[in-house]
């Protein structure tokens, strides 16, 4: 059964990329896709300034 089909060199070369360059949308894209789906879904819609005004270091921690 090993031997169902032949692929040549050039096939497997660009299986090879295919494969790569799916682990690299992977794994950048990942993250930002469940952040986009829990804002999706969040019941109260924020915008990104909300988010980003969040993440600023507050001054009043001395």
């Amino acid at each position: 059964m090993a031997g169902l089909f032949t692929l040549s060199e050039e096939s497997k070369e660009r299986i090879g990329k295919i494969i790569d360059i799916g682990r690299v949308a992977m794994h950048y894209g990942y993250l930002p896709l469940i952040l986009y789906l829990g804002m999706l879904y969040h019941h109260q819609q924020l915008h990104w300034h909300q988010y980003a005004s969040a993440a600023e270091p507050r001054s009043d921690w001395e």
